[in-house]
Order: structure tokens, then C-alpha cells, then sequence
């Protein structure tokens, strides 16, 4: 890949361009795309591998070719080099590589007069945006929804209608080695160490977020339930803290590896099942987690009404679900990685509030975080994009409101 060597004028401006050659350098501190001596992408080789080209299902070719279309863009967009740039600015050639490498279409999607009618909001506000054309490429699947409240659900294209829940198999291959792409959790059901200390680090946050709520109780006291707990990594998280902990799933294959992994017993059966296995009225829980679950709910409002029932007064809900209105989502459109065919809804930090104030709750923790593009934005700049809730993950606490 060629790039062009800024040569400057005494004002430290640039005044012309000669073709350069950009190197990778693989080092113990990780991987580096520099250009005339300046480095102009760095990221950990951990990252690079398990995140950016996991989470974008690309290869490593491909995702080199990624950087340095958005040094070669940034040349020709600005006549400079990422590194001579804000951060800021380095989104638009971000963007345009993108759309280069991955093959996304520059065209706008307009809500087609059809799809008006196919579902409307938690509030009853109808469709009137199209989010994604396409779910990465498959024009089978598209994600529309209400842009003031931000919030959208994926559609079947050609029925004009939502896709339901109950569409997705999750089986053993969901876990391990999907059918389809950008489609279920690829080798999350091999026990690895990676995912277990993300699991450590968000229940750090919760734990560190409702020690107020919770300080004159005993650690040892709290019951916490994980839906959606899949293999149980969160789970194990919860146990080392010293919570009480239990879980429920639909996936027996994932059931059976929590169990052979971890040794936890595992509820079989959705939200609406929970009456079979606890009462309500004398085992309620402290603390109950849904880690990148409520995105696959089709009725998310009723998941959030029978969870309180069995909620304490004093208890707290916690989702982490991706965001519908992150930068990601602004870069990559249709390739926006969170848009993926098991993914039936989609909020933004203002909709989840909205659906948890709806249903008697109040939030008292939410963040956003973004990473992907950390090697080449900067750690800096995805720091304020997060702090301004336009971060790709959101992870939020919330409370029955008093």
C-alpha cells in the first residue's frame, strides 16, 4: 500500500506529496502501521486480533488494508497524514476507507412506503427511519425504526414484518461456529480466559456502582440473577465477588458447558418462565443482569415487567446491550458490527432509559464505551465519544423509582 510524504514549508504546513511506502512492524508491545517515521495506527496485538478483526469478521489482510485505505483517504481528503490531525477529523477518512474496504453502499436508505406499518416503538411510535439497509450485505434483513426515539428492530425484507426471537436456533453452533455471518457468538463456547476477565471487569463496575445502594448489606446476602447466562462467565465473576448467584438460558448446549465448566446448576427456559423456578413473592432477587441479552427479546417492555417482579425493593437491573446511535454505527453503517441477524432490537442510552421509566425505574449508572478504533481515533478521543453517550456498548443501572 502507498502513501504520499508530506514535505514542509517553514510554517510547518505541507506543501506537497511524494509516494512512500507504509510498514507494519509487529512488536512486544504490539502492532504499528508507520509512515515516513511516524506512526499512524497502534493497537495491542490482543485487540487487533480478538476485537477489531473479530468484531468486523474480516481477516488479517483485510483489516491492515482497512488502515491504510484511511491513511491513503486522510492524504487525500485533508493533504496529511492521521497522525497531523485531530482526532476528530480522522473519523471522515475512517469512514470512506470503510465503505472501500468493506463494500458498503454510498447510497442513503430511504423508509420505503411498505415498511411504515412493520412495528413501532415500546411507546407506539411508528417507523420512520431506516437505520440499515442491510444486515452487513444480506438484503434479506433490515433494521428500521423511530429516529427521534431511537430506537429500531430488524425486519424480514420481503414480509414486511419483524423478525421474531424465536427465528434464532441456540444451538451448539450459535456458540461455536455460526452458520451464518454476523450471526451468533463465535468460539464463546471454548472456555477463554479473555472472556472471563471482561466479565470480572463489568461486574467491578456494578459492584463499585451500587456499593451505596447496597452498603449496609452483606456481600454474602445478595442474590444476584444472570438472564441470559449462557456459559456462565458472568456468573463466575458474580461467585468470586461473593454474590449469591443463579442463572437461566434457552441454549441446553450452553447450559450443559456452564455446568461441565463451571459446575453451576442452569434454569432452562425464558423470562416468562421464571414463575416454575422462583417465587416472587418470597425469593426475590438484589441484582439481576442482563449482559447483551435484551437485544434479543422481541417484546423487551414485558421482559422488563416480569424481571421487576421479581426484583427487591432495593434491587437493582442491569443491562449492557450495543448502541443504535454510536460512532461505530455512524462509521460503519450497514457493516455496524452490532448489526447482526440475531439482534431483533436495538436501543440508544435515551430509549433504554425510556423503556425502564416506562416500566418504574429509574437509572443511576449509565456509560458508554467504544474501543475498536482505538488505534487509530486515539484512547483520548474514545474516552469523550463514550462520556458523551456515543459510545458502541452501553451499560446502565437502574433502580424501582421511589
Amino acid at each position: 500500500m502507498s502513501t504520499r510524504e508530506p514535505a514542509y514549508s517553514t510554517d510547518g504546513r505541507t506543501e506537497h506529496l511524494v509516494d512512500v511506502k507504509g510498514r507494519w512492524l509487529e512488536t512486544s508491545g504490539g502492532i504499528l502501521y508507520v509512515v515516513s517515521e511516524r506512526v499512524q495506527f497502534d493497537d495491542d496485538l490482543s485487540h487487533w486480533r480478538l476485537a477489531f478483526q473479530r468484531l468486523l469478521e474480516i481477516n488479517e489482510n483485510k483489516a491492515r488494508s482497512l488502515i491504510e485505505t484511511a491513511v491513503d483517504r486522510s492524504i487525500k481528503e485533508f493533504g496529511a497524514l492521521p497522525s497531523e490531525l485531530p482526532p476528530e477529523a480522522r473519523v471522515k477518512p475512517l469512514t470512506l476507507a470503510s465503505a472501500q474496504i468493506l463494500g458498503l453502499s454510498a447510497d442513503q436508505h430511504r423508509l420505503p412506503e411498505s415498511l411504515s406499518n412493520s412495528g413501532t416503538t415500546f411507546d407506539g411510535s411508528p417507523a420512520d427511519h431506516v437505520f440499515a439497509g442491510t444486515i452487513s450485505g444480506n438484503r434479506q434483513r433490515m433494521v428500521i425504526g423511530n429516529r427521534l426515539a431511537e430506537y429500531a428492530w430488524q425486519i424480514e425484507t420481503d414480509k414486511c414484518k419483524p423478525v421474531a426471537a424465536s427465528s434464532v436456533a441456540y444451538d451448539r453452533s450459535y456458540y461455536e461456529s455460526p452458520r451464518h455471518a454476523h450471526c451468533g457468538m463465535r468460539d464463546y463456547i471454548h472456555h477463554d480466559d479473555w472472556r472471563l476477565e471482561k466479565s470480572r471487569r463489568l461486574m467491578r463496575i456494578v459492584t463499585a456502582a451500587t456499593k451505596p445502594e447496597f452498603e449496609e448489606r452483606q456481600i454474602k446476602s445478595i442474590r444476584a440473577l444472570d438472564v441470559g447466562s449462557a456459559t456462565g462467565y458472568y456468573r463466575k465473576a458474580m461467585e468470586e465477588l461473593g454474590y449469591v448467584h443463579y442463572g437461566i438460558d434457552l441454549s441446553r448446549e450452553a447450559i450443559a458447558v456452564c455446568k461441565e465448566t463451571f459446575g453451576y446448576e442452569t434454569w432452562h427456559g425464558s423470562v416468562i418462565d421464571l414463575a416454575r423456578f422462583v417465587d416472587a413473592g418470597n425469593e426475590r432477587f438484589n441484582l439481576i443482569t442482563l449482559w447483551d441479552t435484551i437485544e434479543h427479546f422481541d417484546d423487551p417492555g414485558q421482559v422488563i415487567r416480569i424481571l421487576k417482579e421479581f426484583l427487591s425493593d432495593e434491587g437493582m437491573l442491569v443491562v449492557r446491550t450495543p448502541s443504535l446511535t454510536a460512532l461505530e454505527a455512524e462509521i460503519l453503517k450497514d457493516m455496524y458490527y452490532s448489526f447482526k441477524l440475531d439482534h431483533v432490537r436495538y436501543f440508544s442510552p435515551k430509549s433504554l432509559t425510556a423503556l425502564m421509566r416506562l416500566n418504574g425505574l429509574q437509572p443511576i449508572y449509565i456509560e458508554t464505551t467504544s474501543h475498536l478504533f482505538k488505534g487509530l481515533l486515539g484512547a483520548n478521543y474514545l474516552y469523550q465519544v463514550g462520556q458523551e453517550l456515543r459510545g458502541a456498548d452501553i451499560v446502565a443501572i437502574y433502580k424501582a423509582a421511589g
